[in-house]
């Protein structure tokens, strides 16, 4: 296992020593943490070679996701249905980019916007639960303690970036915006990202169906995806919208269904029906 690994990163600090070779700060990101910000001041890049998305495998919580994604992408499940389908939910991951300057890894996954123009980006939480089952007493209160309508919504809205063509500019919506929302506001908060367009709310909620149904079918007695989020996207013509599942570094086996991920789900769907 690579040291930087090991160690957590810890004394380098990336704002010393610049970005890694090829790469820049990801610049559409509206959720989670951003480049010398977090803890070990790591946060996604962009590979310009590639335009893949790069995310540090840092620590237990990284290393966790990225076991994820290599067993979903193992060429020896090619023939497995539960992970062929599930394949079609999540970002492709290209490997691994290594910073030759410090030993760095990272998770190399496909940008799902390639080939949008403008695209405009929602990432939304699902499940009422964000706290996995490692975490303190300490870890559950912070996170029981994020958003008073977790346990009713089921959701979160973390962040968007929507594209207003008109003005050729883009309204930006951060995580406080999301934490201030209520049950009566959600609806307008959806509207206002896809731009009250009744064929992208429909085809959102086409695309978030299937997701449910492969938790439905293919992941009793597998996985629980808990902090895990959504990420909606469309381009600024409104021609091609996606939605994939992000963030894997509370994935856990599971017994039975994943009811607190279909909870969530479920009823952000429900949201999109209503406002057709």
């Amino acid at each position: 296992m690579n040291s930087s690994r090991e160690n957590g990163d810890k004394g380098l600090d990336p704002r010393e020593d610049g970005f890694p070779e090829g790469t820049d700060p990801l610049d559409n990101q509206v959720a989670g943490h951003r480049f010398g910000y977090s803890a070990t001041h790591l946060a996604l890049l962009r590979h310009l070679e590639s335009n893949d998305i790069l995310k540090p495998i840092c620590d237990k919580r990284s290393e966790r996701e990225f076991r994820l994604y290599s067993k979903i992408w193992d060429s020896n499940h090619d023939f497995h249905e539960d992970i062929q389908t599930l394949r079609q939910f999540v970002p492709k991951m290209n490997g691994v980019f290594v910073d030759h300057k410090t030993g760095r890894e990272y998770l190399r996954l496909e940008d799902m916007t390639n080939g949008m123009t403008s695209p405009s980006i929602l990432d939304v939480k699902i499940g009422p639960k964000t706290y996995d089952p490692e975490a303190n007493e300490r870890k559950i209160a912070s996170e029981s303690g994020k958003y008073r309508f977790a346990e009713l919504l089921g959701f979160r809205l973390l962040g968007m970036r929507i594209y207003k063509s008109k003005d050729n500019e883009y309204i930006v919506k951060d995580k406080d915006y999301g934490i201030s929302l209520t049950p009566d506001t959600v609806n307008e908060a959806i509207t206002l990202f896809v731009q009250n367009n009744k064929a992208l709310i429909s085809e959102f909620g086409h695309q978030m169906r299937a997701i449910g149904e492969w938790f439905e079918t293919h992941n009793t007695d597998k996985w629980q995806f808990i902090s895990s989020s959504l990420l909606f996207a469309y381009d600024c013509n409104q021609s091609k919208a996606l939605v994939k599942m992000i963030d894997f570094a509370h994935v856990f086996p599971n017994e039975g269904r994943d009811d607190n991920y279909l909870f969530g789900l479920n009823k952000l769907i429900t949201y999109f029906d209503n406002l057709l």
